[in-house]
């Protein structure tokens, strides 16, 4: 994770155990922490992964169309419910981190 200081905006030097990194040209320390996912955002992401697998899916004819739906929602379910909240916080802060 690249993080810069607001002020000189010098590569910042990251502790990840307590979540506090340290700017060694003007001696300053900043506390983070990993953004909360909203709604929306966690909704968009499973829009475009169901949009993929719908186009994966569309290309065998042994499922029936109607069974689509379902079979998203259910994917994207497992997918929610078996990834630890801290790698999807992980992963969304990577997507939206600044530079």
């Amino acid at each position: 994770m690249r993080m810069r200081c607001p002020n000189c905006h010098q590569q910042l030097k990251v502790n990840r155990i307590i979540k506090q990194a340290d700017c060694e040209a003007c001696h300053k320390q900043y506390q983070y922490h990993y953004r909360k996912i909203n709604l929306i955002a966690w909704l968009l992401l499973i829009l475009l992964i169901s949009s993929v697998l719908v186009k994966c899916l569309s290309y065998f004819r042994t499922v029936w169309p109607a069974y689509y739906p379902l079979i998203l929602i259910l994917f994207n379910l497992a997918i929610y419910f078996i990834t630890p909240r801290e790698w999807i916080d992980k992963f969304i802060y990577q997507l939206i981190e600044k530079e």
